[in-house]
């Protein structure tokens, strides 16, 4: 090997080196982006199959009823609440910052915290309600345990029977 070879074969290790650290750094990145993305798009996909359930339900007959445990929720959602402001507060949340929260929200709100109490998420599902208010549902098994009934032109959410 000629002097000048052995002098620069430092650098090529040095420059290969650098190229791996960018590269695991910015692959990790980017895996990591992929991930929230996956989750933002499961949140939103359960959020717009629940509005739709209980949007078509409200304009079918009158005592029609649709269960609620085949729509799938996300695994940090830890509580979801239907609340309507028409009737008196009967029912709880398990989470008490909900309850500041219940005071200053619209009727035919659903409510979704998650386990890590990092925020919370309302929509408006218009002429929606709990049959007690508010009618929360813990999810912990990953489907909401309540069924959804038509009572013309108002959709009441009940306790499984």
């Amino acid at each position: 090997m000629k002097r000048a070879q052995l002098l620069g074969q430092p650098f090529i290790f040095i420059f290969m080196l650098i190229v791996v650290v960018l590269l695991l750094y910015f692959g990790f990145n980017l895996l990591s982006k992929t991930i929230n993305y996956g989750e933002s798009v499961e949140y939103d996909t359960f959020l717009l199959n629940l509005e739709k359930e209980l949007e078509s339900l409200r304009h079918l007959d009158k005592g029609s009823s649709i269960n609620l445990q085949s729509i799938s929720v996300p695994k940090d959602v830890d509580e979801v609440c239907f609340i309507g402001q028409t009737g008196s507060t009967r029912g709880t949340f398990s989470h008490s910052d909900l309850t500041s929260v219940f005071s200053t929200t619209n009727e035919g709100v659903v409510l979704h915290l998650t386990k890590e109490n990092k925020f919370y998420d309302t929509i408006v599902i218009e002429r929606v309600y709990g049959d007690v208010n508010p009618r929360c549902d813990i999810t912990d098994d990953g489907t909401i345990d309540l069924k959804a009934v038509n009572y013309g032109g108002y959709v009441i959410i009940e306790v499984l029977s």
